[in-house]
């Protein structure tokens, strides 16, 4: 039913569309949502979510999209390299602030508020994403 686990598809080029069943609407499940069976023989699978179940079905009945990421290197050197100097979450606010005050934004980059909607809103609305040609439409659009 459309929604997804983890997922960014909305932001991928070769969008996953819609599946269905389109009479009740798009089941929304946090991030800490669950996939598992459903542990009573019946086969069935559960997406397990804020302590309930959001979904429930035949395995057969889900379709899951899988989107793999990985770091590659060219080698052991660059690997290490690359690993010696990780980001740090302080590293990422620095970087954001220095360029939100170059465009002239009084925003700045709060760690404490990475989790909030309001704030990644305030940030996208700075830094829009780029809309493919003949995207389809995102639970994201308002």
């Amino acid at each position: 039913a459309n929604t997804a686990l983890v997922g960014d598809n909305h932001g991928m080029f070769h969008q996953v569309g819609p599946v269905g069943p389109f009479d009740r609407g798009t089941r929304l499940v946090s991030q800490r949502a669950e996939l598992a069976p459903a542990g009573d023989g019946s086969g069935d699978w559960e997406v397990r979510d804020r302590g309930g179940v959001a979904y429930r079905a035949p395995l057969e009945r889900y379709r899951v999209s899988v989107l793999w990421k990985a770091d590659v290197y060219p080698d052991e050197a660059e690997r290490a390299r690359q690993c010696a100097e990780p980001l740090s979450f302080e590293d990422i606010a620095r970087i954001f602030d220095a360029d939100l005050a170059r465009r002239g934004a009084d925003l700045r980059f709060d760690l404490e508020r990475l989790e909030d909607l309001a704030f990644a809103g305030e940030l996208a609305a700075l830094y829009p994403e780029a809309r493919p040609v003949d995207a389809l439409p995102s639970i994201f659009d308002a």
